[in-house]
């Protein structure tokens, strides 16, 4: 009996393309083992073709080059985030500051559903 696929889509990408990718940060070998938290020896394997990377590290070195959050997941596909902000799909763009406004407003829309569920207001 045959295991049962999962149905994911396989992901590859080659030895040259994981480089370029590096390189495009732009990355030495050292830079980037410590930026995914691995040795520089695991990251030359993953270039010359000795051992396949993980997804997870493609993933945060496209972070990283272009800011794109798609490429941690799905849900954040057309999102980005560079030093002027976080900017939405939809063309508006959140700053610093105005994501600490949001927390504020969400905190306080937190505490009055809580009083409100006691009854207090």
């Amino acid at each position: 009996m045959t295991p049962k696929r999962s149905g994911k889509r396989c992901w590859y990408i080659s030895p040259e393309g994981f480089r370029e990718l590096r390189r495009s940060c732009p990355l030495s070998r050292q830079a980037c083992a410590a930026y995914l938290g691995v040795s520089p020896n695991t990251v030359r394997c993953w270039e010359i073709g000795r051992s396949r990377m993980p997804w997870s590290a493609v993933r945060l070195l496209r972070l990283l080059r272009c800011g794109d959050l798609g490429a941690l997941s799905d849900e954040w596909a057309g999102w980005t985030i560079n030093r002027l902000g976080l900017h939405a799909p939809a063309g508006k763009t959140y700053r610093e500051r105005d994501m600490r406004q949001w927390w504020l407003t969400c905190e306080q829309a937190r505490l009055f559903r809580e009083a409100y569920e006691r009854r207090e207001i």
